[in-house]
């Protein structure tokens, strides 16, 4: 059984903010803890192989939809930089059973959130089409990585309330601090959560810009498809040059 949600969704929101930001991260953590509620019985149908899920990252990787960025050499380096630090410090938690497992919403961006009719907090989510069982971390992740794209898109007459000195960093990195303090206020991740969050959402950006390239590479006419990939891109470049100490000292 459904229910209409009413109100507008956060890509249509008026203005992003940090404060807008941090109370969809502490929706989203009010969303986990519910959804840890649910019995192992729930979640049978959850347990499935999902190409968006991050725990299939690497298919990502494969040559079906890489071939597209064989003739890209800054877009393939930068996927093959994501996809090293998913090897290198992801999977070894996994291995070690250091990152918990639940049901995830597993695409939680600006779409799919549904603001109040002020447009300052969270009235609901739709689209569970994404869900699975999967690293619990991954929740904050992708939202992360989505927060960063639409920032990195964002028309600057609709941002507001950001720092604008060097210190404080760029929208996108301000963007998904604040964010990711509204969650660890409501649902306290593992130091080893903590530790590759950023690398998750980094590998989510680049499912996101290489299969929406994958798709382009498909059908080039389709203007509509190049121009929701770019931003990825541009977003993934940026969030290699955030500092992994930096990241974690403003969140805490």
């Amino acid at each position: 059984l459904l229910t209409w949600v009413e109100g507008n969704t956060l890509a249509t929101a008026p203005a992003l903010s940090p404060y807008l930001l941090r109370k969809t991260g502490a929706y989203l953590a009010a969303l986990d803890s519910a959804l840890d509620t649910l019995k192992d019985d729930d979640a049978k149908g959850l347990q499935r192989t999902h190409l968006w899920d991050l725990q299939n990252f690497e298919m990502v990787s494969s040559d079906v939809f890489t071939k597209p960025l064989h003739n890209d050499l800054p877009k393939h380096t930068l996927l093959k930089r994501t996809l090293s630090e998913f090897k290198t410090l992801v999977l070894p938690l996994n291995k070690k059973m250091k990152l918990r497992k639940g049901i995830v919403h597993g695409d939680f961006n600006d779409a799919n959130i549904v603001l109040s009719s002020k447009n300052d907090e969270v009235g609901g989510v739709i689209d569970f089409g994404d869900s699975t069982m999967s690293w619990r971390v991954n929740d904050p992740a992708i939202a992360m990585a989505y927060v960063a794209i639409a920032l990195v898109k964002a028309d600057e007459k609709k941002v507001h309330g950001f720092g604008m000195k060097e210190e404080d960093g760029s929208l996108l990195y301000q963007g998904m601090v604040a964010f990711l303090k509204g969650y660890i206020a409501q649902y306290k991740l593992t130091p080893d959560e903590l530790s590759v969050v950023l690398v998750l959402a980094r590998c989510r950006v680049a499912t996101s810009a290489t299969l929406g390239w994958y798709s382009y590479s498909l059908d080039p006419t389709n203007e509509y498809l190049k121009f929701h990939a770019e931003p990825a891109w541009k977003a993934l470049g940026e969030m290699h040059n955030i500092r992994m100490d930096k990241f974690l000292k403003d969140i805490l």
